[in-house]
């Protein structure tokens, strides 16, 4: 789904959105230059994927949490 799409679902079944534009970052010390209405609820998002290109996955969590990735790899061994 692209954007349009995707807002378009939220609306069609009664899903409460917001949404802010804002230049990509990498990282959450390029985040803090970023203003957002909503800072406390900082995320951050990880597209990773298995060794065999067979299984893509997204993890968010909240900006200050570390993800254990070599932990994430066992679990879905």
């Amino acid at each position: 789904m692209n954007k349009e799409e995707t807002c378009q679902y939220l609306k069609d079944h009664g899903i409460t959105f917001e949404t802010t534009e804002h230049k990509a970052v990498f990282n959450m010390e390029e985040l803090a230059e970023v203003k957002l209405p909503y800072p406390e609820w900082d995320a951050k998002n990880l597209f990773v994927r298995d060794d065999k290109k067979r299984n893509y996955y997204l993890i968010t969590v909240k900006g200050e949490k570390q993800v254990n990735l070599k932990e994430f790899r066992k679990e879905r061994a």
